[in-house]
């Protein structure tokens, strides 16, 4: 068996072995695709119930940006990696979920010789076999596009898309297909940002903000919401958080019953100055949580487990391309505590965070074109008090950060937790002849 082939076999089988491993051990890196002369979409993680993984990408020509093709691995949990396979009349996935073990594509793609995307659908994927695509949206869309799909209970299926022509949702009903796309903007709003969960009761909410797409209007500065149920789609959105005038909304994000945003703005000397926030949704009065720290935040990654515990991760950067990798952990029903320094980051990355079922937290990026992560285990868990707790004086609730791969050229990691506890990091490395990588974690 050629080297390559035996170090993939060796990582797929790595989370599904009964054999003791050590504490908190990560992989040798090993392809999940081998390189193509084009360029590489960012890498998407989906875990079944079952323990095995599909990773999604995309291939694109830069000279030609409507030459785009959607692709996912599989990855069982104890198996061989497969070869790639296209999916059906898709430049790009959007999100990607499963339900139960079938696995859920929220896809983008537009006519021929245009650049995506026009339209998005959902299709499934199981048994080695695309379903049919069920169209959301279907010639709506117009410029950067961006979606979420979210899974309920009971097979609902829910997908949110972004796009210039503002923000839309469409739900699956009893039947299993998808309702008629209902707009929750104005039809002259332009989404900038769009986030969705799911959240207990069979509940689901999705968060954006859009600007009024005339030319020269001032960036949003207001945080919309809707809330949806199982039988019905998200609707009657209203606004949760109004940025100060002359302040702007950049980025945006949303796991379980927490929002998270970036704020920025200039003040009377003409300095940028960018700050993250976050709240508990689930509080009728809740107070925005400011994160300071020196330097220009950017970048944010917000994860959540099933009980409500969160992991916050941003980048900060204070000289020019002199940026630092921040993460700060909060229990459920407690507060975030304060955000810790984990290390350099490059300046064109941002980090990536991802939650366990039991607790544990993981944060990835990319310093020098290598791969790092640094892990906070479920010991370090804040007390469930209102008030939370703090980590002792001059200790870390995360764990020293590791080096995941030395090879230079790493772009766009992502994370993922693996049902059974163990997590997968995928990533594209390269740059004439981009690859994506992968890598397997194991807590102790």
């Amino acid at each position: 068996m050629p080297p390559t082939a035996a170090l993939a076999l060796a990582a797929a089988l790595w989370l599904g072995s009964a054999a003791p491993a050590p504490a908190d051990t990560w992989s040798a890196p090993f392809r999940l695709a081998e390189p193509v002369s084009i360029d590489l979409l960012p890498a998407q993680i989906a875990f079944a119930p079952s323990g095995g993984a599909v990773i999604g990408f995309g291939e694109q020509d830069e000279d030609q940006p409507a030459a785009a093709q959607a692709l996912i691995v599989s990855r069982p949990e104890h198996g061989r990696l497969a070869k790639p396979r296209p999916v059906p009349d898709a430049q790009a996935i959007l999100d990607a979920g499963f339900d139960d073990g079938t696995l859920v594509l929220l896809t983008g793609t537009s006519e021929a010789g245009q650049a995506c995307c026009s339209s998005a659908s959902v299709i499934a994927y199981a048994g080695g076999r695309f379903g049919r695509p069920q169209t959301v949206t279907g010639t709506l869309l117009a410029g950067a596009t961006v979606g979420r799909l979210l899974v309920l209970p009971g097979h609902v299926k829910l997908a949110a898309i972004g796009t210039a022509a503002g923000v839309w949702v469409a739900q699956s009903g009893r039947a299993g297909g998808l309702t008629r796309p209902r707009r929750l903007t104005a039809a002259s709003a332009s989404a900038q940002t769009l986030a969705a969960s799911a959240l207990s009761g069979r509940r689901s909410v999705v968060a954006w903000t859009a600007s009024t797409g005339r030319p020269g209007a001032p960036n949003p500065r207001a945080i919309e919401l809707a809330y949806g149920s199982a039988t019905r789609a998200p609707s009657r959105p209203r606004a949760a958080v109004v940025a100060a005038r002359g302040h702007e909304v950049d980025e945006l994000q949303l796991a379980g019953g927490t929002l998270a945003w970036v704020e920025s703005f200039y003040d009377g000397r003409g300095a940028y100055h960018s700050t993250v926030f976050a709240v508990d949704l689930s509080r009728a009065a809740g107070r925005p949580r400011p994160f300071a720290v020196s330097g220009q935040a950017a970048g944010l990654s917000l994860a959540a487990d099933a009980r409500g515990d969160a992991l916050l991760a941003f980048k900060a950067c204070g000289q020019p391309g002199v940026c630092t990798v921040y993460a700060a952990g909060r229990a459920a029903g407690g507060r975030f505590d304060a955000p810790l320094a984990l290390g350099s980051i490059d300046a064109s990355q941002a980090p990536a965070a991802t939650v366990g079922a039991s607790g544990e937290g993981l944060v990835g990026w990319i310093a020098r074109g290598h791969v790092y992560a640094a892990d906070r285990p479920p010991s370090a868990r804040l007390s469930r008090t209102a008030g939370g707790a703090s980590p002792r004086r001059g200790s870390s609730p995360f764990a020293r950060a590791r080096l995941v791969s030395a090879a230079n050229y790493a772009a766009d990691v992502t994370l993922a937790f693996s049902p059974s506890g163990g997590a997968l990091a995928a990533w594209t490395q390269g740059t004439l002849n981009p690859s994506v990588m992968g890598a397997v974690y194991r807590p102790g």
